[in-house]
């Protein structure tokens, strides 16, 4: 009978690294893309860019503070529950 533990120590390094950047990928897209509406923004509001770049500063930090609270959720309510929680923050 396989294990979990068993079944995580056949996993060769560029298995590892494709599984990470698959999850992290889409986190650095995220991050940087909103970059890309800077400039629009800016003019919205009518403000300097310097002034429009705490967006993305805003948003990488709860990137940054959301991935750990959710990480500490996974681990102690378990992964069904965080993604659901997640997933009911999103939708509010």
């Amino acid at each position: 009978m396989t294990t979990l533990n068993d079944s995580h120590r056949h996993l060769s390094p560029l298995s590892t690294a494709l599984r990470l950047g698959a999850l992290f990928g889409p986190t650095v897209f995220g991050v940087t893309a909103a970059g890309v509406a800077l400039p629009e923004v800016a003019a919205a509001l009518r403000a300097d860019p310097a002034s429009v770049a705490w967006v993305l500063t805003a948003h990488a930090l709860a990137l940054g503070v959301g991935t750990a609270v959710f990480a500490k959720l996974a681990t102690s309510r378990g992964l069904r529950a965080a993604l659901l929680i997640g997933a009911l923050v999103l939708a509010a």
